[in-house]
């Protein structure tokens, strides 16, 4: 079976992806996606959420997945949970001196220099990122945490927008995050 019709979005997209004929490629931001409303069947964000912070952003990110979902439509999200694990391995990653025991010099600089400045203030966050994604526009289906990641399904309802929004107690984020995150 398989997917087809694949697209992706991303703020830089690699040229030899873009010139793979099995995909379309977008330039631009996962809040402002360039799609029509109901399009796709799935959205995967493969490691990528903590990238999309603060909070009111994944917010939007996940208001814009909810418009581009069909009824039924499945978002699957794979990424770090703010375990203690994910704090202990960054801590060791950015000590020098340890780095020979754990990673290459090369490997642990592009764990530092771009993941932590993204996990750093996501890891912060956290519980509001969680109650979004649980208690939000989206049902959850699947929900599995491992030793440094989480592994989530969520299914659109067939429920409108509108109502989803009535839902979470208005329009506003930051009310509808301070709502959401009352719960957790």
């Amino acid at each position: 079976m398989g997917f087809r019709n694949l697209s992706g979005t991303d703020i830089v997209v690699n040229p030899g992806l873009s010139a793979d004929p099995r995909f379309i490629t977008h330039v631009g931001d996962a809040a402002a996606l360039p799609f029509p409303d109901d399009s796709f069947d799935w959205i995967l964000i493969v490691h990528a959420l903590h990238h999309l912070g603060p909070a009111e952003h994944i917010d939007d990110v996940l208001k814009e997945c909810d418009r581009v979902l069909k009824a039924g439509g499945r978002l699957a999200v794979l990424d770090f949970p703010a375990s203690p694990q994910i704090h202990l391995a960054f801590w060791f990653f950015r000590r020098k001196f340890l780095l020979f025991f754990f990673v290459s010099e090369v490997l642990s600089r592009a764990l530092i220099q771009e993941e932590w400045y993204f996990l750093k203030p996501y890891l912060k966050e956290w519980k509001l990122v969680r109650a979004l994604l649980h208690h939000g526009r989206f049902d959850v289906e699947r929900f599995r945490q491992e030793f440094f990641y989480y592994y989530l399904t969520l299914r659109k309802p067939a429920q409108s927008i509108a109502a989803t929004s009535s839902r979470l107690s208005g329009a506003n984020v930051n009310r509808s995050l301070t709502v959401v995150a009352s719960g957790v």
